[in-house]
């Protein structure tokens, strides 16, 4: 089952992109740009490639500072494990913008991202960066929010018709349910 970040109690979930400092929000929309450019590849997210490709000619200056303030502050708070912990996060940030699922949703979000940023003369990469990123979360936070009430009316239907027609999904919980009650015994998928 796939795990939702939770909302803090500020209302806002906790993803990888949650309280990071301005080099690091350039960085992540940096890198959100990128799964984009290889990920969304359908003929209309076409600006998005447009877009990315001139943002790392713009802004080469600005993205390459960005990069060597986040070095410097890994270095300042692991040392020698910078260089793993940086990598390790950053594998986290990719993996959050290539969710499968949420394919379209960030598609779309990039989209009019590239969109702005190809109107934008000349642009202001941080601004921008900072006004990407969150419009980049709300894609994301619709797609959670969506998933959560598939998960509500899964369960809804469940237990209105589960015990007539099967469940909803007989493969999955029998698969991934481990509890007396939710796994059959002989694991066969729908044999309810």
């Amino acid at each position: 089952m796939m795990t939702i970040p939770a909302r803090g109690p500020d209302g806002v979930r906790d993803t990888v992109n949650k309280n990071i400092d301005p080099a690091q929000v350039t960085w992540n929309m940096r890198s959100g740009f990128n799964v984009a450019a290889l990920n969304c590849t359908e003929q209309r997210y076409q600006p998005i490639v447009l877009a990315y490709t001139k943002m790392l000619t713009n802004e080469k200056k600005r993205l390459s500072a960005a990069n060597k303030a986040l070095d410097a502050q890994y270095r300042k708070k692991y040392g020698r494990k910078s260089t793993a912990e940086r990598e390790d996060y950053m594998t986290k940030v990719y993996n959050y913008f290539a969710l499968p699922p949420a394919h379209s949703y960030f598609c779309e979000a990039a989209l009019a991202a590239a969109n702005n940023y190809m109107l934008m003369s000349p642009p202001d990469i941080d601004a921008f960066a900072s006004t990407t990123l969150v419009q980049f979360e709300a894609a994301f936070d619709r797609f959670f929010t969506d998933y959560e009430d598939y998960r509500v009316a899964v369960q809804s239907w469940d237990a209105s018709y589960g015990a007539r027609y099967g469940a909803s999904q007989p493969g999955y919980v029998s698969a991934n349910m481990l509890s007396g009650e939710e796994h059959s015994d002989n694991g066969a998928a729908g044999s309810s």
